[in-house]
């Protein structure tokens, strides 16, 4: 999933990703706020993008409050933030929000909503508690309303990603800027909105962030660790859908390695689908470099053939609207 620079369809950043996706470098596209402009280019850069792959995955932050790419000019209304709805709508209520905004946001020609979030509210924390981006310090209330959430874009075919996993609630940092350490924070009750959707159904898709969670993996961080998103994602929690990660450029990683050795190490990890925003330290021939990489892991023994083909697998089968 690769990002670009510009927010119009003429930004050279686009015209090279285009070709990348018409070459079949590229499955999945990330737009952030800095590529959403007005809607007649957003409609134009969907297009050209489509044009280029009809079974292209385009994904987008649309939560609700501050983080909400996509706008009434869009044609999308403004969503409150998680942190507001419990107190002011009933989970049905909810529904009715999440199913009349899905049908908004299928119609921007998004496909994959990076949202909602899962993770336990927990006051002071600077990326999560401070933009209301939690429902709330409930694990069972969170499961009701990101029920809701997912079942209402759900009824427009778009994907839905559970995040933060394993759980970025009760932390003090904001893994943009450096890695944050959950060790004596985190505990199996962050997981608790995780295996109360997926015991009901309602995962597709789970982004992985970058924590250090010591107790779990005293080396790697969660996101490149395979004992987290192998041995307790998919073996124990029993997850069978898509695991993908969080920004591989972010500095929680970027400070500690290049984009090769995050890009193979997510991988090796067991994540089906990595992210790369691929802004800052512009790689213009990145798809095709990751491509290469991947195929020297498999010449290595660093990765198998087999579980790539299981991942892409995975992620052709999600089932979005296109």
């Amino acid at each position: 999933m690769v990002g670009f620079a510009g927010s119009t369809p003429d930004s050279p950043s686009a015209i090279r990703l285009a070709r990348h996706i018409r070459h079949g470098h590229v499955g999945s596209v990330l737009f952030v706020q800095d590529n959403v402009g007005s809607n007649r280019d957003l409609e134009d850069l969907v297009a050209g993008f489509k044009a280029a792959r009809p079974r292209l995955r385009l994904a987008i932050d649309h939560e609700g409050g501050l983080v909400q790419r996509l706008i009434p000019i869009h044609g999308c209304r403004r969503l409150p933030k998680a942190f507001d709805i419990p107190g002011s709508m009933s989970p049905s209520e909810a529904l009715d929000l999440y199913t009349q905004a899905g049908a908004e946001f299928a119609a921007t020609g998004f496909n994959i909503n990076l949202a909602p979030v899962v993770d336990i509210y927990a006051p002071g924390n600077p990326a999560i508690a401070k933009f209301g981006r939690a429902f709330s310090s409930d694990p069972n209330v969170i499961a009701g309303y990101a029920r809701a959430f997912v079942d209402g874009f759900r009824a427009s075919r778009i994907v839905c990603a559970l995040k933060h996993f394993p759980g970025y609630g009760n932390v003090m940092e904001d893994n943009h800027d450096e890695l944050p350490d959950i060790t004596k924070t985190w505990s199996a009750r962050d997981l608790e909105p995780y295996t109360a959707l997926l015991n009901n159904g309602r995962t597709d898709l789970i982004m992985g962030t970058h924590l250090k969670l010591t107790s779990l993996d005293p080396l790697l961080p969660t996101t490149l660790s395979r004992k987290v998103t192998t041995g307790l994602l998919r073996e124990k929690l029993r997850f069978a859908g898509v695991i993908m990660t969080d920004d591989i450029d972010m500095a929680a990683l970027a400070k500690n390695m290049d984009r090769k050795a995050a890009f193979i190490a997510a991988l090796a990890a067991g994540n089906d689908l990595i992210m790369a925003k691929n802004v800052t330290d512009h790689d213009p021939n990145f798809p095709l470099h990751a491509l290469k990489w991947v195929e020297e892991a498999i010449a290595g023994g660093i990765l198998s053939r087999e579980a790539i083909a299981a991942s892409a697998r995975r992620v052709e089968a999600l089932p979005v609207a296109i």
